[in-house]
């Protein structure tokens, strides 16, 4: 049996850590890299930050079962400090030796929904201004009551 003991406390804040540091690494990176990209260029930025992202995801499995075929569970743990270690390192490196790109010169942020709209909501918002458009109208004609006469 591989787990004998229950996990504890320790162990999920730690995967928690682990979890928020790791899982970041790509949003953080395609950021960082369109900042620095030319906008003719953004189109093939992404798709060699995707071609990039998979060759890790299909390499990275298989060199962590090598860990741990050689050196055991502790391998796969052994191989993602190795690999945060060496990113780590190449982006002090990078810092170092590049200058940040000016506030004026980025792009603006545009929050954008992480979803697309369903029809119902669609539906919904359509109706309710139509309606909110009914009101208001209505809103006017009673004000003035010549408005009124004009339109019947």
């Amino acid at each position: 049996m591989i787990f004998a003991a229950a996990p504890s406390t320790p162990l999920y804040v730690a995967a928690a850590v682990y979890g928020s540091l790791s899982f970041t690494i790509y949003s953080l990176s395609a950021a960082h890299t369109n900042d620095f990209a030319d906008p003719d260029e953004l189109i093939q930025v992404a798709s060699a930050l995707l071609v990039a992202y998979g060759v890790g995801a299909i390499s990275g499995p298989v060199v962590a079962a090598f860990m741990m075929g050689q050196i055991g569970a502790h391998g796969l743990f052994g191989l993602s400090a190795l690999i945060a270690t060496a990113l780590g390192g190449y982006a002090l490196h990078r810092s170092r030796t590049r200058s940040t790109k000016p506030v004026e010169d980025k792009a603006p942020f545009v929050p954008k929904p992480g979803t697309q709209y369903t029809s119902e909501q669609i539906y919904g918002a359509a109706l309710e201004q139509r309606e909110q458009e009914i009101h208001e109208t209505r809103v006017e004609v009673m004000k003035d009551p010549d408005l009124g006469e004009a339109e019947r």
